[in-house]
């Protein structure tokens, strides 16, 4: 452990403190710090291969309605046929996970609505 530097009774001597104030130790020499050495960096050979590329992602967005139980209406935007008949969210949300789709996230929509956003890889990338 660091020992406490000692600092000296500046307010005892100025309120005529009669203990006398602890003298400040002398300052110790600065080192310098040792010099830096440069390496040399090895040449790097650019691999033949090639670097694969980044991941592509298909995207859907899926507008669930209010309708006797939360019904799948719109995908991007545009009306679903036959949306009333289709199965209710939890079950559409599995249709869409066992094809690939990712629920990535919600939010909310106009009144009794919500929107789902999925993603999935996209073929052949």
């Amino acid at each position: 452990m660091a020992t406490r530097k000692q600092t000296p009774d500046v307010l005892g001597a100025v309120l005529g403190d009669p203990t006398p104030a602890i003298e400040a130790p002398a300052p110790t020499k600065t080192t310098t710090p040792p010099k830096r050495t440069r390496t040399r960096k090895s040449s790097t050979r650019k691999s033949s291969a090639r670097t694969p590329s980044p991941q592509q992602w298909q995207y859907v967005v899926i507008t669930f309605y209010d309708y006797g139980g939360w019904k799948p209406r719109f995908q991007d935007g545009k009306e679903l046929s036959g949306w009333k008949s289709l199965p209710d969210m939890p079950d559409y949300i599995k249709l869409l996970g066992e094809d690939g789709w990712e629920l990535v996230g919600t939010s909310n929509g106009r009144r009794r609505e919500i929107i789902a956003y999925f993603k999935r890889p996209k073929k052949g990338s």
